[in-house]
């Protein structure tokens, strides 16, 4: 064998198609890479278990790792790198998935080398991924030879050939991956340096884009509906077409949901339930999530979760919270650490927030890292500690935490940008003192005297000239 293809074929079509497209979208997507990891470690484990004649009881990973090391069916160094290869998949642990922190208008991420980082964490996992392939395949087929070999990279695979092939073929899985490159797109368009490192580098981009770039990155997140839902359609009809009933599937939206490929479903409605696309299709994506998770997506029930507890939908933010929770999504974690310790939704329970906010660190991730050391700061889940507090945050900071670079960000420069306009607007008023009211001033009446000074009405004078550019 000279790849890790090669290896990767004799554990079946279905493990492959998964590292496939890991592969495919180590560099464009980490964070899609480490879900189909994710999902091929998974197949692993049950792969293994069949070989070895045990029954899982549980369906969490975990829980499946320490049970094949305690029936001695994997060694204690495999035990180890399947550990590692979890935490690394686990979503939200190398790249930000909250919607808190996510604001259309006004995009704003960790500095742009996080997302070397979260590359460099995709290489590492598929790296654990083939110690552990290696150590299963020995076991069901010793006689196959396994010396060196290399591993493929994605050099050679270029986003225009996956748009392409999205294009000319009707296939779900090509329009799946070309939203994926869209949305990727979009994503890198919005993204603003703003670490401690770099203290003007967030001037580069600007705090506030323009209208025509505001106008591209929102034409590439429709561009990324648009394939998800094809995605969606053809799928479902891929399903039904030895049946003859494509015209119920293309009319039919509770169909398509039944019937279509489960990812497309979950990613569209991840992309457009917050309202960044507009109302129609928020609707329409808060409908796919909650089938998405009424089939079984951990991510989508997490998403669901997350998107009702901040439109105050609190029984139903539970629900599917806690569906997520018990397969460790770390999403799920952080948003009951909200539910508990808000007070929002339910009366404040400390000790059941702080076992959530925990769980989520111990699988690494990063903004349950940063809400844990702002606990720190308010002392009131957490013991008060500014030191401890600071510590979490920076250690948060430096794994790509959004949350803690916002802290560090508004910490830093937001009392300068407030001084800034304070001056500007005094600087203003001093040049034009009858032409711009003061700020915080009440508004003129109709038939109140114009400011500008000419003893005429305001509406007789400059009030069509404020309501125009109104």
């Amino acid at each position: 064998m000279t790849s890790d293809l090669d290896i990767i074929t004799h554990l079946g079509t279905d493990i492959l198609s998964y590292y496939h497209d890991s592969i495919e979208f180590s560099t464009a997507r980490p964070d899609y890479s480490c879900q189909c990891l994710r999902k091929a470690a998974e197949l692993l484990s049950e792969k293994i278990s069949r070989h070895a004649g045990i029954k899982f009881k549980k369906t969490n990973l975990e829980y499946r790792i320490e049970f094949l090391f305690q029936q001695n069916v994997i060694d204690n160094e495999t035990r180890i790198h399947f550990h590692e290869l979890r935490k690394i998949c686990n979503a939200g642990v190398h790249i930000s998935t909250s919607i808190q922190d996510y604001n259309f208008d006004n995009h704003v991420l960790s500095s742009a080398d996080i997302t070397n980082k979260q590359v460099t964490a995709t290489q590492n996992a598929i790296e654990h991924f083939m110690h552990v392939s290696i150590f299963i395949l020995n076991k069901i087929n010793p006689d196959i030879d396994i010396k060196n070999y290399t591993i493929t990279t994605s050099e050679n695979q270029k986003n225009k050939d996956i748009l392409y092939n999205a294009c000319i073929k009707h296939d779900f899985e090509p329009k799946l991956k070309a939203g994926l490159i869209y949305q990727s797109m979009a994503d890198n368009m919005c993204r603003i340096d703003y670490s401690e490192n770099s203290e003007y580098s967030y001037t580069k981009k600007g705090l506030i884009c323009s209208e025509d770039e505001h106008r591209h990155f929102t034409y590439l997140y429709e561009l990324a509906a648009e394939s998800f839902d094809a995605a969606c359609h053809i799928s479902a009809w891929s399903k039904h077409k030895q049946r003859n009933d494509y015209f119920l599937i293309e009319r039919d939206e509770a169909s398509i949901q039944c019937c279509c490929d489960i990812e497309p479903l979950y990613r569209y409605g991840a992309l457009t339930a917050e309202g960044r696309l507009g109302e129609e299709k928020a609707n329409l994506g808060m409908q796919r999530l909650r089938r998405a998770a009424e089939r079984g997506h951990i991510e989508a029930a997490a998403m669901y979760g997350a998107v009702s507890y901040n439109r105050d939908d609190y029984d139903s933010a539970y629900k599917y919270l806690t569906q997520a929770a018990c397969n460790d999504d770390v999403l799920s974690l952080r948003f009951l650490y909200l539910y508990f310790s808000e007070g929002k939704a339910t009366k404040p329970s400390p000790d059941k927030a702080k076992e959530c906010i925990l769980r989520a660190i111990e699988l690494g991730c990063p903004e349950a890292l940063a809400y844990w050391g702002i606990a720190h700061f308010k002392g009131t889940i957490a013991p008060k500690s500014k030191s401890t507090g600071n510590e979490l945050l920076k250690e948060a900071e430096s794994r790509g935490s959004t949350t803690a670079a916002q802290h560090y960000f508004e910490k830093k420069f937001k009392p300068k940008l407030q001084s800034l306009l304070v001056n500007t607007a005094k600087e203003i008023k001093s040049i034009f003192p009858n032409e711009i009211p003061a700020a915080g001033s009440k508004k003129t009446g109709r038939n109140s005297p114009c400011p500008c000074g000419s003893g005429k009405k305001y509406k007789k004078c400059c009030f069509m000239h404020d309501i125009h550019h109104e």
